[in-house]
């Protein structure tokens, strides 16, 4: 069993070496796939000190050739372990100075440094999460303790005692574990054991013997490699399902987001649900949206709020109506100009314990023929248009010649 330890801490250095590990330094790690396991050590301060975390590029040459190898390396397994929640200083450009902090704080910016094929995957869910959780997890009855939990897409290699939060994470031959080695040999043998097994003598076969078949070894071969393509399909679906369901996650996330993630997550539902290309659209603090049709031209707002509907909501979607009406006729040109107040009212509170939205504000909204759609009722328009239920026209033209509260059952209805 070849074992590789990359690490810049001596006590790490002096520690491996006894128990005949190879140990090298960040700059100049010899081959991974010279190995049957790779340790990459990041549990010190000094590994994320001074990281420039207000440029996430910013990132020591050693540390973008890691990240390399570890994207080619087919051959060996690779361990990063994660660090406890440790304090670590670092360098902030923006405004040029150090901070020091605990890492329970920054864990999630820091993650930034990984390799781009773990946390750029999707950015809606990353294959990698890591979260400040305290736990214990037991392996062959040796405690370990950890600070952090891990979440995402990886596939569990331990897990927290009666919790059972992922301490360690697997994503082909790569692992990622936040338990505490403590520099204990039971402790650091017995974690290497799980990831690549005990090492026994005389182990290795020569290749002619594994290819010499008896008794039943070809059908049992063959039910391996199905079962473990069986497997290997499964994983690849349940990836693409957790996707998808992260998907669904952030459409709902509407429900009780606020100002710029809210808006971003909006424009692209008002896309599909309009047919209508946003991306021109330029903020100038007027309105929060435009949308021209032939027969309509739809002036929106956009608001998450700890409170229900107020006055104020009402009245700023028609000062914005009436100033766009204004600068149209400057032009010499009309259009029939439609208010669309899209909120989400209450957004702290499960959406059972929301209030509805005030008869005065549905009739100040009748009153200046503008509608107001909340962020619950939007997603039904989504998923509505999503599922080819109603179309886009068939929402204009109910938003066309409607004002007050949107209602999605009425547009089933009709």
């Amino acid at each position: 069993m070849k074992v590789q330890i990359i690490t810049s801490q001596s006590n790490f250095t002096d520690f491996f070496k006894s128990l005949g590990y190879a140990v090298n330094d960040y700059s100049s790690p010899r081959s991974f796939d010279d190995y049957d396991l790779n340790i990459i050590d990041m549990t010190h301060a000094g590994f994320w000190n001074l990281l420039d975390i207000g440029n996430a590029n910013d990132v020591s040459s050693d540390i973008v050739d890691i990240c390399n190898i570890c994207k080619t390396s087919t051959k060996s397994k690779i361990l990063i372990l994660l660090p406890q929640n440790i304090t670590c200083a670092y360098l902030h450009s923006y405004d040029l100075y150090t901070i020091k902090d605990e890492m329970k704080k920054i864990i999630n910016i820091l993650i930034n440094f990984f390799p781009d094929y773990l946390v750029n995957n999707n950015p809606f869910q990353p294959l990698l999460d890591i979260y400040p959780e305290r736990t214990v997890t037991k392996i062959n009855n040796i405690i370990y303790e950890a600070s952090f939990r891990l979440d995402g897409c990886l596939l569990p290699v331990t897990k927290s005692e009666n919790s059972e939060k992922i301490t360690t994470g697997s994503i082909d031959n790569l692992f990622l574990s936040t338990l505490d080695v403590k520099l204990n040999e039971e402790n650091v043998t017995t974690l290497v054991n799980l990831l690549i097994g005990e090492e026994k003598e005389d182990s290795e076969l020569p290749d002619w013997l594994k290819g010499y078949p008896i008794l039943d070894d070809a059908e049992l071969n063959k039910q391996k490699c199905d079962q473990k393509s069986k497997i290997s399909s499964a994983e690849k679906e349940i990836i693409k399902i957790d996707k998808k369901l992260s998907e669904n996650e952030r459409i709902k996330s509407i429900l009780y987001l606020n100002e710029d993630k809210l808006v971003k997550i909006i424009f692209e539902m008002l896309e599909t649900i309009f047919d209508y290309d946003l991306s021109t659209f330029e903020d100038k603090h007027e309105e929060d949206f435009r949308i021209i049709k032939s027969d309509v031209t739809f002036i929106g707002e956009i608001k998450g709020l700890t409170s229900n509907v107020r006055s104020e909501n009402i009245g700023q979607l028609d000062d914005h109506c009436d100033s766009y009406r204004e600068r149209i006729s400057k032009e010499g040109k009309e259009e029939f100009v439609k208010g669309i107040l899209l909120i989400s009212p209450e957004r702290t509170k499960p959406i059972t314990k929301r209030h509805e939205v005030q008869k005065k504000q549905i009739d100040n909204a009748k009153i200046d023929g503008n509608i107001i759609i909340t962020t619950e009722e939007f997603i039904k328009m989504y998923e509505c248009v999503i599922n080819n239920r109603v179309s886009s026209k068939q929402y204009i033209d109910y938003l066309k010649n409607n004002s007050g509260l949107f209602k999605n059952s009425d547009v089933i209805s009709e």
